[in-house]
């Protein structure tokens, strides 16, 4: 008899809905997030052993996210025709339509 192995994340929020932590199936600690005040400004990835700084602008949308030395490893940018741009190596576009 073959069984299906479980897949997916937990995502553990606060009592105010700010994202905390993230777990795979079996329990294992995934991520951490940071929060100061209502602003995320950090993410530590336990599984690459490496922190991320956001950096968001006015309206709190994170628009840049960089590692501790300072390297960009991913930038976002909206435009009115399609909903988001993202960098991560490389270039995306994710439709809003």
């Amino acid at each position: 008899m073959m069984s299906a192995s479980p897949v997916g994340n937990f995502y553990i929020y606060s009592f105010d809905g700010k994202l905390l932590n993230l777990y795979n199936v079996y329990g294992t600690l995934l991520k951490d997030y940071i929060d100061m005040g209502d602003r995320l400004i950090a993410e530590y990835d336990h599984v690459g052993a490496r922190l991320l700084y956001y950096t968001p602008d006015q309206i709190n949308s994170t628009r840049v996210v960089t590692d501790s030395a300072g390297t960009s490893k991913e930038r976002d940018a909206e435009s009115p025709l399609v909903s988001l741009f993202s960098w991560r190596g490389g270039f995306s576009v994710l439709s809003s339509f």
